[in-house]
């Protein structure tokens, strides 16, 4: 019905400057039609991810019942899902349906411009800025950010029906507007800060004696976005984007708001050198500048004088930018991209208020001067051409970080993105110079530093490689990450003891971030202690909500390991109605037949028939299974040559060094045949640290 009520409206206003935003703007993107996925989060949320390949009541309700990539945004994953259906792998119906959005998007901004300040040229002056602004083509360009572009619609939309009740106080437009806030808070939970700018556009009307203000309807919406707003934190949590405020100092609580506040703004006046990843500074860089603290006290000059010439326009962009933005500036550390463009999509309206009211300021005071208007339209062909031309640069992950290394050659995580880049395309030359220079850059790059190991050990070159891994196991972690991401690697080398004391380090800092608790899971599960692993995995699914088919997968694993087979069965099922993928269901159910058709023979003692189920589980990688009948053959017949190297077998995949290196030193004491893969393993994970 309000859908209804927005159309109905734009009856109203200039037909003829409505098609021309639309079109202006369609036309400004449309080279983003030759672009397909980047990679850069695309894989995670359409080509790998499960939820959006089958639209069916289980997955609509995993939509609506969980956390997705540090966010509850079901609507998101719906409209993804419904492309996916359309076009499935090919870009074409998603980068369609961004632009539409996008260029509907524009022409709200028109309307509600309208609306507020009475002004047709003004607010057509607002929407074009807004259309054309380079910083806005990640948001439509990278498919991922659909949940942008989509929760700034449905908020638009909101707005429109808010104005239009404040003009007829009819109360089925309060309906709709609440309709379309909670449409916006289940497209991405920014929309939260609706209420606030309810109260800034009530402030507006009160001071430019248009209406009296009227609060009620802030006020109601208020309790919604509190709920949405502890649904967003605790999204942050379990995904490990919200970093441990005990890690945080004072400096960096004033000093990183301000330096991404700055960023912010100088690529909102002069948009140039945009990239997809923005170096973030160290703050022993950055303390002690303190000429960073010189724009937020502009702007607060900016309001002061704004309010005592009464220039309330420029007061409402300035204050509508800084509200709309202000979750963004790292006040509350999320540990994601420092300063992306897409945080610009909706409070770049503020922006366009100002620098629109500025124009018409310079325009009416000297009118004379020709100079005014080419400057308005020169600049206006910058940003446009900016766009048209940016657009390209989200054609591929490969296009997308190769312009990124143009403008910060030395960012670390820019390196390691083109490291892994050449590494899947099997160009490990290439792939080793970027991931060196990552080092370079940061020395506690730690997944850099694994990568440039795993290449290394790809091209057969063990002393580089060996070199590289004792380098990296003797760092001293700071972040959480990094302390998981050591930890993985000492799980790697079978250094289990280790493993579980670094990722515990990480669980303290991070407890709710649900790859930390399933890491300690892994290491319980291969160094066979179910009970505990089993008790902690009931305890996650009692209190995380996120994923919990990755935690029912783990079950899975841990009951087939047990032999319970029957219970491996129902955990497989929960994983499957929960989006886990159709191959590893098929993968998890072929195991546990093969562990339930070979339970009964554990409790033989033919010595044969052990040996044939062992290796029959071993073949389908039932490896902690086999295992366990390799052992009592081994305790039937001890130092039998074959069970000897079936157990260094399963250790081998179970990445257990020590453990290979005990059985195997029982097969040269007897005597038995080498086994040169064995001791090649064997040399390349002993590491005397």
């Amino acid at each position: 019905m309000y859908f209804h009520t927005v159309f109905k409206f734009l009856e109203k206003i200039d037909q003829k400057r409505y098609l021309q935003l639309f079109l202006i703007t369609f036309a400004t993107h449309v080279l983003m039609f030759k672009n397909g996925f980047t990679f850069y989060s695309d894989d995670v949320y359409v080509l790998y991810n499960p939820i959006v390949k089958h639209i069916s009541f289980e997955n609509l309700k995993l939509m609506f019942t969980t956390y997705f990539d540090g966010h509850y945004h079901p609507l998101t994953l719906l409209s993804l899902a419904i492309n996916y259906a359309i076009s499935g792998d090919h870009a074409i119906s998603y980068n369609f349906t961004n632009l539409l959005i996008h260029s509907c998007n524009s022409v709200l901004i028109y309307i509600i411009s309208k609306q507020l300040f009475k002004r047709q040229d003004f607010a057509f002056a607002i929407a074009l800025i807004w259309a054309l602004h380079p910083l806005h083509v990640e948001s439509v360009a990278r498919i991922t950010d659909r949940k942008d572009t989509q929760y700034v619609f449905f908020l638009l939309v909101a707005l429109i029906n808010y104005l239009r009740y404040r003009q007829s106080t009819h109360t089925k437009f309060i309906v709709y507007a609440v309709v379309a806030f909670l449409l916006s808070l289940l497209s991405k939970g920014q929309a939260l800060i609706l209420p606030l700018i309810i109260l800034l556009i009530e402030w507006y009307y009160a001071k430019s004696g248009d209406k009296k203000p009227n609060y009620k309807l802030a006020l109601y919406l208020l309790p919604i976005s509190i709920l949405f707003g502890w649904l967003a934190y605790r999204a942050q949590l379990f995904s490990g984007y919200l970093s441990s405020m005990d890690t945080i100092s004072f400096t960096q609580i004033v000093f990183y708001p301000s330096t991404v506040l700055s960023h912010y703004i100088l690529k909102l006046i002069v948009p140039v050198n945009l990239s997809a990843q923005y170096t973030i500074p160290k703050i022993s860089e950055i303390s002690s500048h303190y000429y960073l603290l010189i724009i937020p006290a502009l702007i607060i000059g900016l309001l002061i004088w704004f309010t005592i010439k009464k220039k309330y326009i420029c007061f409402f962009g300035t204050v509508f930018y800084l509200i709309t933005v202000s979750i963004m500036l790292r006040v509350v550390p999320i540990a994601e991209n420092f300063m992306p463009d897409r945080y610009n999509y909706l409070p770049s309206f503020g922006f366009c208020i100002v620098l629109a009211e500025l124009f018409f300021f310079l325009q009416s005071k000297y009118a004379a001067l020709k100079w005014i208007n080419y400057l308005a339209y020169g600049y206006l062909m910058f940003i446009g051409v900016s766009s048209f031309l940016r657009v390209t640069i989200w054609k591929n992950g490969l296009s997308v970080w190769e312009d990124a290394y143009k403008k910060y050659p030395n960012d670390t995580d820019v390196l390691q993105n083109m490291g892994d880049i050449y590494t899947a395309k099997q160009q490990p030359d290439k792939a080793i110079l970027y991931f060196q220079k990552a080092i370079d850059s940061d020395s506690l790059n730690l997944l850099a530093r694994f990568s440039l190991y795993k290449v290394y050990k790809s091209i057969s070159q063990e002393e580089k490689a060996e070199a590289e891994l004792r380098k990296t196991l003797k760092l001293s972690p700071i972040t959480a990450n990094q302390y998981s991401n050591q930890s993985i690697i000492f799980s790697q080398l079978g250094m289990y003891d280790k493993a579980i004391q670094l990722n515990n380090v990480a669980i303290q800092q991070q407890p709710l971030f649900l790859k930390f608790q399933v890491n300690d899971l892994s290491y319980r599960l291969y160094t066979m202690n179910f009970d505990a692993a089993y008790k902690k995995i009931n305890e996650l699914l009692q209190e995380n909500p996120y994923c919990s088919n990755i935690l029912y997968e783990m079950r899975a694993k841990i009951d087939m390991a047990a032999f319970n087979t029957i219970d491996a069965s129902a955990d497989i099922e929960m994983a499957k109605n929960l989006g886990t993928s159709k191959d590893l269901i098929a993968n998890l159910t072929n195991i546990n037949n093969t562990v339930a058709k070979h339970a009964s023979t554990y409790n033989s003692s033919d010595f044969d028939k052990l040996l044939q189920a062992g290796k029959e589980l071993y073949n389908n990688k039932a490896y902690i299974n086999a295992l366990a009948f390799f052992e009592k053959c081994n305790k039937i017949k001890p130092n039998n040559e074959s069970v000897l190297n079936n157990i260094c077998a399963c250790y081998f995949n179970l990445s257990r060094p020590d453990k290979v290196k005990e059985y195997y030193s029982e097969i040269l004491k007897n005597n038995f045949q080498k086994n040169v893969n064995l001791e090649k393993y064997l040399l390349s994970n002993t590491i005397n640290l």
